[in-house]
């Protein structure tokens, strides 16, 4: 597969979770040491406490400090709150030349941030053709950053780095449903539908209904009951998974999205 190499301290996830998760832990010690002064005399510093983060980190931290800010709003929670980010995500024909105009202003005032929206747009360009030529600079991460990129309308992304990073979404999405899928819709593919709920954002979990947990507790739970051992029950003679395997509707809606890709 052929990719254009991200520069120096791009959005690969070497060292940005760890360096995510320092930075939340002072946060933490200086909201402790400003409530109680005696906790500020006694604490023992952390070894690497002083940590500085590449720009492009500094852009996704503060991108998921928005996503918070978003999500404190129960109007902008949702599934049409949700369809209408990731809509505004995806960069149409329409859309391109103001893209385009947004990695030519970088070129000129942030380079190493023009490369990797050069990278994005290469990827999501392709990919909107059905191609798998570039990889997509956002590639692994998890699955919260990619919503703060997404669903960021701030500026601090490009058009192609927000439809490059609700696509890998799209395609971690997938990819977990095809893999359980293929094993048949057992007590594991349920346990593994938990896994992948919690991993969500706030903002991601609210298109989902508001009973989903209890859904997939319910559908478990007569599974366990029925006491088939044919993890293939549900195929009922079928030569491949039906998307509609599980019961759960939003279930269906996703294995019917990645059945489709």
């Amino acid at each position: 597969m052929t990719g254009i190499t991200s520069p120096t301290g791009g959005y690969g996830n070497n060292g940005l979770a760890a360096a995510t998760a320092r930075l939340a832990q002072q946060a933490a010690r200086k909201t402790t040491a400003a409530a109680d002064p005696n906790a500020a005399a006694t604490e023992t510093p952390a070894a690497g406490d002083q940590v500085t983060l590449s720009a492009t980190a500094q852009r996704l931290l503060k991108a998921r400090q928005n996503l918070t800010t978003l999500e404190s709003d129960p109007a902008n929670l949702g599934a049409a709150a949700w369809q209408r980010l990731m809509a505004e995500a995806t960069v149409t024909a329409d859309r391109r030349p103001a893209a385009d105009a947004e990695i030519a202003a970088l070129e000129a005032s942030d380079p190493d941030h023009a490369m990797i929206a050069k990278q994005a747009r290469a990827f999501a360009t392709d990919s909107a053709k059905g191609g798998a030529i570039y990889q997509n600079p956002f590639a692994g991460m998890d699955r919260i950053s990619l919503t703060a990129i997404a669903t960021d309308e701030t500026g601090l992304f490009t058009g192609d780095e927000r439809d490059a990073a609700a696509r890998e979404m799209n395609t971690q999405q997938q990819g977990w449903i095809q893999k359980q899928a293929l094993g048949g819709i057992t007590s594991a593919f349920y346990d593994e539908a938990k896994t992948q709920y919690a991993q969500l954002s706030p903002l991601e979990k609210s298109r989902y209904p508001a009973n989903y947990l209890d859904q997939i507790s319910a559908a478990a739970s007569a599974l366990s009951q029925q006491g088939s051992s044919d993890p293939y029950w549900w195929m009922d003679g079928a030569s491949e998974a039906p998307a509609d395997a599980s019961p759960i509707d939003q279930l269906q809606k996703d294995a019917a999205g990645a059945s489709g890709s």
